[in-house]
């Protein structure tokens, strides 16, 4: 550590060790730790689904109030924000007072597991360790229905716009979601 006041510096050393008092081991810890970033490195996997989720529906409603009346073009931005929307529920809680309501999706379920996992500083329990294991099979499967969705729907939907003299839909990366939370 070093302090500067005025022209002073003062200097030391601060040794990080485990409380005293825990009755955790050093392989507790170090199962704890990797749960916890395991289940960050989730949390932030579904956010940038639900996030690139929320931005291609959005993009899709300002499509639809763009698209004329009675072309077919409009059904099809339709269909494609019905499933948008659908997917999402099943990764969020969609029902209206949020948490109130005790509905609980993949984000409440991950949300939940990291605080008691993160929240002590001991082993985590199997249950926690096999409920990880779990909620990372349920999302990798939404990150593959999301890709699905996206690759079977969106080009001959962007086809179909640049016809109409509109801009194409476009889906948010994962490169480009991380470049936009720093």
């Amino acid at each position: 550590v070093k302090l500067t006041k005025g022209k002073e510096t003062y200097t030391s050393e601060v040794k990080l060790v485990p409380d005293p008092r825990s009755k955790s081991t050093a392989a507790d810890r170090e199962l704890q730790h990797k749960t916890v970033s395991q289940l960050y490195d989730m949390l932030a996997q579904l956010t940038y689904i639900v996030d690139a989720t929320n931005d291609l529906r959005d993009q899709v409603k300002q499509r639809q109030a763009q698209a004329s009346g009675g072309d077919n073009l409009k059904e099809q931005l339709n269909a494609l924000a019905q499933k948008l929307e659908e997917f999402r529920s099943i990764l969020v809680s969609v029902k209206e007072g949020g948490m109130i309501t005790g509905e609980k999706k993949l984000r409440e379920h991950l949300g939940e597991l990291y605080g008691a996992v993160n929240g002590y500083s001991g082993r985590p329990t199997q249950s926690q360790v096999e409920s990880t294991g779990v909620l990372l099979k349920q999302l990798d499967d939404a990150g593959e229905q999301f890709k699905s969705i996206t690759t079977a729907q969106v080009p001959p939907l962007n086809t179909a716009l640049q016809g109409s003299q509109q801009p194409p839909l476009t889906v948010t990366s994962r490169d480009d979601w991380d470049k936009k939370q720093k």
